[in-house]
This record gives C-alpha cells, structure tokens and sequence, in this order.
C-alpha cells in the first residue's frame, strides 16, 4: 500500500479530532497503552509494531493537548545538532554523552556523526527509563498514604 497524506493547519486542528483525542486520553487515565492495532474494512485486525504505535500515541497525546505536530523523516546519518534536537538535549550535553560512550558516534574528519536507528533507540530507553522512574515515585508515594 502506497499513500502521501499532506495534512493542514485546519485538518489537524479541527475541534471534533481533537475532542475524540482528549476523550481518548481521559479513558485511558494513567494506564499505559498495551498495544494499538487498526481494524481494516472487511474486519481484519492488524497490530502495529511497537515504535509505529509509539508515535500514534505520542501523536494523539499531542493532539488531545492541542499541540503543534510536525512529521518528517531522518536521514539514516545525524549531524549532532540533529541527533541532540531527537533526543531532546542540548548539543553540548550529546557530546558528553558521547564521551561517555552512553551513545555510539563515528567520526567523519573532524566532525562527529551517528546513526539514526542508535538515536532512536537511546531516546526510547531515555524515555522508558523516565517512565520507570515515575512509576516508582507514584508507588513509593502510595506507601505513604
């Protein structure tokens, strides 16, 4: 199946998605999402892979919020400038991280690059680990209570 979808201002920003996405986001509560399929006309069911339902979770939580969405691609070699802004840091703090070999780069003369796919599996353990480490102060707070 091959598509090109060039969404508007208008489109994105129409009140009725937007209320079916908060509507959305308010049943969900705190839960996580386990999984996100799309159900086809005839009534099949077709699971996405886990980073595709990342990013139409991430996209209907930026809708519900009335956020401002921007979809683009990568090239499959990142300057640091771009893999700091992926990542969402600062040039300098990606150096660091380089420097500690927390995140792998190569060097091209005397400029540093990375892959695309080692970006984004950082920012998704990143992500991952920030979601852990809520999950333990929300239960080390229930103790409390």
């Amino acid at each position: 199946m091959t598509a090109t979808a060039v969404l508007t201002g208008s489109q994105i920003v129409d009140e009725s998605v937007q209320s079916e996405a908060s509507n959305l986001i308010a049943e969900a509560h705190d839960r996580q999402v386990g999984r996100v399929s799309v159900t086809l006309d005839d009534g099949t069911e077709v699971p996405l892979e886990p980073n595709l339902a990342r990013f139409v979770v991430t996209l209907v939580q930026s809708i519900a919020a009335d956020g401002t969405i921007t979809a683009g691609t990568l090239p499959e070699v990142l300057t640091t400038t771009v893999a700091a802004r992926v990542i969402g840091v600062s040039r300098p703090t990606l150096m660091k991280m380089i420097a500690r070999n927390e995140l792998p780069s190569t060097k091209v003369g005397s400029h540093t690059r990375l892959l695309r796919r080692d970006v984004i599996d950082f920012r998704a353990r990143r992500q991952d680990a920030r979601i852990k480490a809520v999950d333990e102060l929300r239960h080390a707070g229930d103790a409390f209570d």
